[in-house]
């Protein structure tokens, strides 16, 4: 579903995170993004909006979001995993939720590094 005409604080498919940490222990961290708990539908498109500084010491972390019960892995369109440095705060990325497996894919063009 493409955006509607309402402004985006108005709009239910807007994903505005609570917070933005790093989790778990050295090598297997990742920069985790929560947002409120809520059903996703899958292949839906939604908007997801980094409110926070990324913590300093997150570079090259795999991102994931975390709903309140389930860990989505960020993925570009290619189905490689989103890093990091490549996103930044204060930006709207439309993403697609996708269940099989569960997975959060960005549509936007994200910076790619090599890795």
């Amino acid at each position: 579903m493409a955006c509607s005409n309402l402004p985006c604080n108005l709009c239910n498919r807007l994903l505005k995170s609570t917070s933005v940490e790093i989790k778990g222990v050295a090598p297997n961290q990742v920069l985790t993004i929560t947002i409120p708990s809520t059903e996703l539908e899958n292949l839906e498109n939604y908007c997801l909006v980094i409110c926070q500084k990324l913590p300093i010491g997150s570079d090259e972390l795999p991102a994931v979001v975390n709903d309140g019960g389930t860990i989505l892995p960020l993925e570009c369109k290619k189905g490689n995993y989103i890093h990091s440095e490549q996103l930044c705060t204060r930006r709207r990325y439309s993403v697609t939720y996708g269940n099989d497996p569960f997975h959060l894919m960005i549509n936007n063009n994200v910076p790619l590094f090599e890795i």
